[in-house]
């Protein structure tokens, strides 16, 4: 059992991003701070990473329970590195840097990027994490949260973006699942929403971490995307993904009988 819960590759997609944050912290314990705050996001990243995966394979039924529990590793990866991170909180005073250097930031940006290209590409190849409507909705979510943030003279938009950003992921989520509800004797109607679905949560953590690591000072005023985000988002994902594999199991079972 314990060898099932272990994937090197949906380690990576969680540990380097990890790596990334505490050289942005200088290997400082307010690293523990940063990874609160952004691994909840990596491991959805990377499910929903190995849920387009899932969407692009669909048609071999045998393989969609495997691929399924190797999805759900990141986030079960990130949800006890989270756990660790706030129980070591709770016991030590964490004292931040008194300056974040641009040079380090950069670094971990480009770790935690590149784990996640990486990722898309040994699964899919980026191409298929490229959809232009969830790109548009992206950059209206973005325009409509820096818009709201000029009402808010103690934090910048950047900020703003960076701790409500996910929360937009979210609606565009439940958009593509209206579609996908809305279509289900349209298999290809089905598979195109439910892409726009998973990218759309995947853009805007992918966005809102970049900027958590570009700016970490953000960290200290910006509330985390902690459990409740994390449980809302997964009930939603494995609500969606039932839509999606039922009617295969029912196809199998009736051709089997």
């Amino acid at each position: 059992m314990i060898l099932q819960l272990i994937d090197p590759a949906s380690a990576a997609v969680v540990l380097l991003p990890v790596l990334s944050v505490f050289i942005v912290s200088k290997f400082s314990l307010y690293g523990v701070i940063l990874v609160k705050s952004t691994t909840i996001q990596v491991g959805i990243i990377g499910t929903f990473i190995g849920a387009m995966h899932m969407l692009a394979n669909l048609a071999d039924f045998s393989a969609v329970g495997p691929a399924t529990a190797i999805a759900l590793l990141p986030m079960l990866y990130a949800l006890v590195i989270s756990g660790i991170c706030t129980l070591i909180e709770n016991r030590v005073q964490i004292i931040p840097p008194e300056a974040f250097a641009n040079v380090t930031n950069l670094i971990g940006v480009s770790i935690f990027l590149g784990s996640s290209f990486l990722a898309m590409l040994l699964f899919d190849g980026l191409g298929d994490f490229f959809e232009l409507s969830a790109l548009v909705f992206l950059f209206v979510s973005v325009g409509v949260i820096s818009v709201i943030s000029s009402t808010n003279l103690r934090e910048g938009s950047l900020s703003f973006i960076s701790k409500y950003l996910p929360y937009a992921g979210v609606i565009g989520f439940l958009m593509g699942l209206v579609v996908v509800l809305a279509n289900m004797q349209n298999p290809e109607s089905i598979k195109s929403a439910a892409v726009f679905s998973y990218l759309t949560v995947i853009y805007s953590n992918i966005v809102s971490v970049t900027i958590k690591l570009f700016c970490p000072q953000f960290n200290e005023s910006n509330g985390n995307v902690g459990w409740q985000y994390s449980g809302f988002v997964m009930l939603l994902f494995i609500f969606s993904w039932l839509l999606l594999v039922v009617p295969l199991m029912k196809d199998v079972l009736i051709n089997g009988a």
